[in-house]
């Protein structure tokens, strides 16, 4: 069976050599013309085993056999359990090739089971437990700690929407006619923020003629949403920095002011990782765009003047991401989050020179941890008592909003004098006082 051959190549390249679901993919598909029917299929069972593999790792620690042997019943188990794409004895046989007789025994009980993905949790597991949720939702037990700060009902709703896919929302262009024509299409549903649509149609998302032509791109709600709360007039200045691995918010930056103020960008390299917004830059022919690569201590060297909002989008956990990913936790690790908070904190020290007298310093990190957000803005205000915080949000996914994100509002003010407590002489050392002058003399 050539879907459970491939798909047993593609996660070896995925866990052991740390390359990406899409990636690991385009490199098997491409460099064969003959095996690109199966892509879809191929597809869907490795995306399905992803999204489960806790679940299998556990069923089959006790199993003494090579890493590869173990990817092959775990790919069984996907299809049997959930995929249910393919003829269970289909993939069965196939699996036995590999296996053989005692190895496919071994696996007798496990096969066996059936119903709904609870039926899949050994029932020694005590339901609603850590563990637990750690199985039947494929969520780390370190990630699961960190989601408990907010309370198991929410660490409960957020695990139960990421295991359903996220909707696409495309922001709509500010050109004549685009909006009533996007609006009298069924292929396209209102949100709750104006000017993004979560797209509806069967076309897909590449080929349709108002994402090819431009005149719709990608965009979170929520990164619109927050960027609407700091609107600045004409002829005001925006400093943005994006830290995130995509541009949406470069986009909606230039598309929301165009010419009308001055656009100052920031990111951490120009090596064709932003290619997506050199090219929208280009297409709009705007001149007052200053698009740059800076550390988090060189904004100097690109920034000229205070700004009247400077937004900070850092690189995060990035669980919003958990929903698009089907390996996101086979390439997150715990030992990453040390780094990342210390880069949101040198951005954020590094960006609130540059904010304007009165003006408005935003910090945003798509993620579901206090560590990286509460925590990281509580601590910049402890340092930088010129900024007071306006307004904190903690986005989840099953908000109207479909993030995980959390971002604050922080405005900046004269510094707060250190002012002397004027705390009145107490009677009661008045004497004391009378006698040590005595003494003096």
């Amino acid at each position: 069976m050539k879907e459970l051959d491939l798909s047993v190549e593609i996660i070896a390249d995925i866990v052991d050599n740390g390359v990406k679901f899409n990636d690991a993919l385009k490199a098997k598909f491409q460099s064969d013309v003959e095996i690109r029917p199966f892509r879809k299929d191929v597809a869907g069972l490795v995306g399905c085993e992803l999204r489960h593999d806790i679940l299998f790792a556990y069923l089959l620690k006790g199993f003494d056999w090579a890493p590869e042997d173990k990817r092959v019943a775990s790919v069984l188990l996907a299809n049997n359990y959930f995929y249910k794409h393919f003829p269970a004895d289909m993939v069965k046989a196939a699996a036995a090739e590999k296996l053989g007789e005692e190895k496919m025994a071994a696996l007798a009980d496990l096969l066996a089971k059936e119903g709904n993905p609870e039926a899949f949790v050994p029932e020694n597991i005590k339901k609603g437990s850590l563990e637990y949720l750690s199985l039947r939702y494929n969520t780390p037990m370190w990630v699961l700690k960190i989601w408990e700060h907010f309370g198991y009902g929410i660490a409960y709703r957020v695990l139960r929407k990421n295991i359903r896919p996220r909707g696409l929302t495309l922001r709509v262009r500010n050109l004549p006619g685009l909006a009533e024509q996007v609006a009298a299409s069924a292929d396209y549903q209102s949100t709750a923020v104006e000017g993004i649509v979560s797209y509806q149609g069967k076309t897909p998302i590449r080929k349709v003629d108002l994402v090819k032509n431009g005149s719709l791109f990608e965009e979170k709600t929520a990164i619109k949403a927050i960027l609407d709360q700091v609107k600045v007039s004409e002829p005001g200045e925006f400093f943005l920095f994006s830290d995130l691995k995509h541009d949406q918010a470069i986009k909606e930056l230039v598309e929301e002011y165009g010419e009308n103020i001055g656009l100052n960008v920031g990111v951490a390299s120009l090596d064709n990782e932003h290619a997506d917004a050199v090219r929208f830059i280009k297409e709009k022919k705007l001149r007052n765009v200053n698009l740059f690569a800076s550390a988090a201590d060189g904004f100097e060297a690109s920034i000229s003047r205070p700004q009247d909002v400077v937004a900070v989008f850092a690189n995060s956990t990035d669980f919003d991401a958990i929903r698009e990913t089907p390996d996101f936790f086979v390439h997150c690790k715990t030992e990453q989050l040390d780094e990342l908070i210390q880069r949101q904190k040198d951005l954020l020290n590094g960006a609130a020179p540059f904010v304007a007298m009165d003006g408005r310093l935003v910090y945003c990190v798509f993620t579901l941890s206090k560590k990286e957000g509460r925590n990281q803005v509580s601590e910049f205000i402890k340092t930088h008592d010129e900024f007071t915080l306006e307004k904190e949000v903690q986005l989840f996914p099953y908000d109207n909003l479909d993030s995980t994100c959390y971002y604050a509002i922080l405005k900046k003010g004269a510094k707060l004098a250190k002012a002397t407590p004027n705390i009145p002489e107490s009677a009661l050392l008045k004497p004391a006082k009378a006698e040590l002058r005595a003494e003096g003399e």
